[in-house]
């Protein structure tokens, strides 16, 4: 008696693949995990950008639109609108609080100052952000502050 593929057991039919069967299985089950894994990674990348701010892509879009503008010489001293007199009064000032950083540091520590500012990003983020943006050239050029005294 010949068997037919209904006389065959559950056993030989589970087994009875041919290599193509199972090369097919193979790439599906590739596939499956494939997939998984960049389902995975899309979820994880999509709850990164939902937790992200918008604000410094914004920024860095508007920055170009802002004008940049810095107070120099006298404009420096009158930028609130002051009377000739309080401006006077405060360049001398200035001037006093200048020559007392100067007299504060000496050759090698003014030396090993700009190194450090050259080297650390620290002391370079603090000297540029001490002030508000339209008054730094005009205060970095006049008050040389000594990380080293």
């Amino acid at each position: 008696a010949q068997r037919t593929p209904t006389n065959q057991s559950a056993m030989e039919m589970l087994f009875a693949y041919s290599p193509t069967d199972a090369k097919q299985a193979l790439c599906l089950g590739a596939a499956v995990v494939v997939a998984y894994k960049a389902s995975v990674w899309a979820y994880r990348r999509l709850l990164t950008l939902a937790c992200m701010s918008p604000l410094p892509y914004g920024a860095r879009m508007a920055a170009p639109l802002i004008v940049s503008y810095s107070l120099e010489g006298d404009r420096y001293f009158d930028a609130d609108g002051c009377s000739p007199d309080v401006a006077a009064r405060r360049k001398a000032g200035a001037d006093k609080l200048a020559a007392r950083f100067d007299a504060l540091m000496g050759p090698e520590a003014k030396r090993l100052n700009e190194t450090l500012v050259a080297g650390l990003s620290d002391l370079r983020f603090t000297d540029t952000n001490r002030v508000p943006t339209q008054f730094q050239k005009e205060t970095r050029a006049r008050y040389k502050v000594a990380a080293l005294t």
